[in-house]
């Protein structure tokens, strides 16, 4: 491969081809020791624009003008893009090794020369080796679909890179129930347990208690947020509370934002100097963990939540807030009492140091972050990457799930939170389940007050997603058309295959069926169109969203397309002979 970078004189570039060919390493080093004054160094390279039409990229899907544009860090996306033909084929990825300090990404097109013009600013690599990363670009010129480009990725950032992942526990892939859109801060013991035990006979395995447990104020913003005590109006005795959930067989998972200090708080007189920024609209500071009394304060509310009241998990939210390019420029000059420069060093120790105490102590310990959190990096500190909050959205939930576990590894993948109106038609709400099928479904609706058809549709879903978790969570992935926003994915074992089609006119061409087979109808219509890539014969049982049959029989299937009726948001069993 040659490449001509356009770098400064003391950048020295050495390009090795990994094992797979057509997969490179570009490692950059220095000549010199002092880079003082060097806070960013720029590469600049061309790849021409061949067979290319399309690009994923971290936290974008696919771009509508090949044209990447990111600004990473520990707390925010990753430096990452593929960009591939309109068959989703790779043809040319590209990745920087250092997911915790600042970098800028930029790819566009060069017109001049019908080439992708490559910009890549980051750290000087002194910086990046004092924090045992290695200043590597990747770049993978193999013709492989673009998921399997991406899972290599993935790969590289624990091998290489040394990002390794956090382990995860079995009760991290079984479904969820969350009280946000169900109780939002109107939170009450009793009813939160009423929950838990219909919850539990649905399958799930986890409550997730959010915000408003620390506060009588119910206005959904922040300016009583910091001190982080229960507040005994709601829960006269939280413990009792958490230990009746855990009776039940149920683990408790609870919510904090992380970095917030609220106006009304009783912390907000230690801290309010020690701040990145201050956000009106949440009437609330951003505290900064560059100063060490904060991490320890931050740290022992931890502690003592784990300690006494026995949880099992921490969703930690709005660490992307604490970013260095959001932060007040005052408040980014050397002050007294930091013992750190960097805030994603800061957040980094942070998180390491908060692991190491609660691992000892709790080995299954869960940590869920929200998207744009969850980078390579961030693997190293949760172990649930959940899609950012999109309220009865299923299109927005399918495509953020399937982005995130296309570089999540193993890591665990949640849907945001599952909710619809009550008074919907059952196909509608049943697209909800679908559409996070290969995801693990946090569910946040009153399930009392589920009518029965919603009721027999809810536990008809989450139960084929429980039963089939070894292919739709851990199976080979294969989303398809991703410049339609995966209208069509699949995942297979070996003898096992789930395909669920979005599109009303999406034809899946399906190549080498395993024994049992699954196509789920995520649309409206009554039909649905596979292509058969060879002969087929076998039974075929099609269900109803509720989980009724509305059809069995003995199938023969020629090689070639077949129209195959199904009710909306149904689901065809085939079971090859």
């Amino acid at each position: 491969m040659n490449i001509n970078f356009v770098k400064p004189e003391f950048l020295n570039i050495k390009i090795c081809e990994l094992q797979y060919g057509g997969l490179f390493a570009c490692e950059f080093t220095s000549a010199t020791d002092d880079l003082t004054g060097k806070d960013f160094i720029e590469v600049v390279w061309y790849q021409p624009l061949i067979d290319i039409h399309c690009v994923w990229s971290c936290g974008t899907t696919v771009s509508k003008n090949l044209r990447v544009e990111i600004d990473s860090s520990l707390t925010t996306l990753a430096p990452i893009a593929c960009f591939m033909n309109n068959q989703g084929m790779n043809r040319y990825s590209v990745a920087f090794s250092d997911c915790l300090n600042p970098s800028r990404l930029i790819i566009e097109v060069h017109e001049e020369s019908s080439s992708l013009q490559c910009s890549l600013k980051f750290s000087p690599p002194a910086t990046v080796q004092q924090n045992h990363k290695a200043a590597t670009l990747l770049i993978d010129l193999r013709s492989v679909p673009y998921y399997e480009a991406l899972q290599d990725i993935a790969h590289w950032y624990e091998q290489a890179a040394g990002y390794q992942p956090l382990s995860v526990p079995a009760c991290a892939k079984q479904p969820m129930y969350s009280t946000w859109y169900s109780f939002h801060q109107n939170l009450d013991p009793v009813e939160i347990e009423n929950q838990c035990l219909l919850a539990r006979d649905l399958g799930f395995s986890t409550i997730i208690v959010d915000d408003g447990w620390q506060t009588d104020d119910n206005n959904r913003r922040y300016a009583f947020v910091g001190d982080w005590s229960v507040t005994p109006a709601k829960f006269p005795d939280f413990k009792a509370h958490v230990q009746r959930v855990h009776d039940l067989g149920m683990k408790f998972m609870l919510w904090f934002s992380v970095p917030y200090v609220g106006i009304q708080s009783a912390a907000w007189n230690q801290f309010k100097d020690k701040l990145l920024y201050f956000s009106p609209d949440q009437k609330a500071g951003i505290l900064d963990l560059r100063y060490p009394e904060v991490r320890q304060y931050l740290l022992g509310i931890y502690d003592r939540f784990v300690l006494d009241y026995d949880i099992d998990g921490l969703k930690l939210d709005f660490i992307d807030e604490m970013v260095e390019a959001e932060a007040d420029p005052l408040q980014m000059a050397d002050a007294e009492g930091r013992d750190l420069r960097s805030v994603p060093v800061a957040v980094d120790i942070f998180l390491r140091d908060l692991i190491t105490r609660v691992q000892a102590r709790k080995p299954e310990f869960m940590y869920e972050f929200r998207q744009k959190y969850t980078g390579p990096a961030m693997r190293q500190y949760g172990n649930i990457f959940r899609v950012a909050d999109c309220p009865n959205d299923y299109q927005t939930n399918r495509v953020n799930s399937i982005d995130l576990r296309l570089l999540a590894g193993n890591t665990a993948v949640h849907s945001d939170m599952i909710m619809w109106n009550q008074a919907d038609r059952v196909e509608n709400a049943a697209l909800q389940l679908i559409n996070v099928l290969f995801a693990v479904p946090q569910f946040s609706m009153r399930i009392d007050e589920l009518s029965a058809e919603h009721a027999r549709m809810s536990r008809f879903y989450l139960e084929f997603m429980s039963r089939n978790a070894d292919v739709l969570l851990d199976g080979q992935l294969m989303p398809y058309y991703p410049a339609l926003h995966y209208p069509v994915v699949e995942s297979r074992t070996e003898d096992k295959c789930v395909i669920a089609v979005y599109g009303q006119f999406a034809v899946h061409r399906g190549k080498n069926l395993p024994r049992l087979t699954y196509i789920i109808n995520g649309t409206l219509a009554n039909e649905i169109i596979f292509d058969f890539a060879q002969p087929c014969q076998g039974t075929m049982v099609i269900y109803n969203c509720q989980g009724q049959v509305v059809h069995q029989s003995e199938v023969s299937f020629m090689e070639g397309p077949a129209k195959i009726s199904v009710p909306a948001a149904g689901l065809i069993e085939l079971l090859n002979a």
